[in-house]
């Protein structure tokens, strides 16, 4: 157990980087022994990492989906999604044929997007849990836990998100090294028509849970997003998350604050046909 606590020390400190390393070291040689000077050891025993089974009929329709994203497709792995989740939730999601074009499907994933769903019963800061809730599907217990996830949070969406939205879908969040004035102009220089906007907190959590079903990986591993569309006590919040599924908020985080593991990540409609 040396090795995980070695990790929560970590992660309390918000050093990723740090908490990425023993990750990779947990899950390629199990539980590492600590040395004496705090740092993991390259000793060998058996893996403890815990591994995500994704059951019928899920599995297949997303064995199709990463195949190729057509209309038809989007519209078939979104409907088996959320009738898995509402399976969880309880509350039932009807979920629209995707209206948008292939082409512009294309071009918006060569520019690091994709696309996810969000219904109007999971948008708003109230239906958090919800949200929260879906991650269940992967035997996620963090997200539940969060504290910005419960019935009373207090991070607000200041825009509300919903129907089929393309946002950044990079594990690594975009737009690194930018304060918030910095994000909100690269922000405007989105096409007019996609209506680029900050992502808020219940889409950023529904996209990690997708990047973690189509990729294996959550977002931001690695890094931090400042979500231009949330905020807590008129702070924007930043979020990431842990490869082993730990997901944090911070409200701390000032306009003018800039650093190399903190990016933006921006979401915008979609042209229909």
């Amino acid at each position: 157990m040396a090795m995980e606590r070695w990790i929560e020390g970590q992660q309390k400190l918000g050093n990723k980087a740090a908490v990425a390393m023993g990750e990779n070291l947990r899950r390629e040689f199990g539980e590492v022994p600590l040395e004496a000077g705090g740092s993991p050891s390259a000793k060998v025993v058996e893996s403890t990492a815990p591994r995500i089974e994704i059951k019928p009929p899920l599995a297949q329709a997303i064995k199709e989906y990463k195949k190729t994203r057509t209309p038809e497709l989007i519209t078939a792995f979104n409907t088996v999604l959320w009738d898995q989740i509402t399976q969880i939730s309880g509350v039932d999601v009807s979920v629209p044929a995707y209206p948008g074009i292939e082409q512009q499907i294309k071009e918006m994933e060569a520019r690091g997007k994709g696309l996810i769903f969000i219904p109007e019963q999971y948008a708003e800061q109230a239906q958090r849990p919800l949200v929260a809730a879906a991650f269940k599907l992967l035997g996620n217990e963090y997200v539940p836990n969060n504290w910005s996830m419960q019935p009373d949070n207090p991070v607000k969406n200041d825009i509300i998100h919903v129907g089929y939205r393309f946002v950044d879908m990079q594990i690594e969040a975009p737009n690194l090294r930018t304060s918030e004035k910095q994000a909100r102009d690269l922000m405007g220089r989105g096409k007019q028509e996609e209506g680029s906007e900050g992502m808020n907190l219940s889409e950023y959590a529904l996209a990690g849970l997708y990047s973690k079903l189509l990729t294996g990986q959550y977002l931001d591993e690695g890094t931090w997003s400042r979500l231009l569309s949330s905020s807590d006590g008129g702070r924007v919040v930043r979020a990431g998350f842990y490869s082993h599924g730990d997901f944090d908020v911070d409200s701390g985080l000032g306009p003018e604050d800039r650093d190399d593991d903190l990016g933006a990540r921006f979401s915008s409609g979609v042209k229909t046909a």
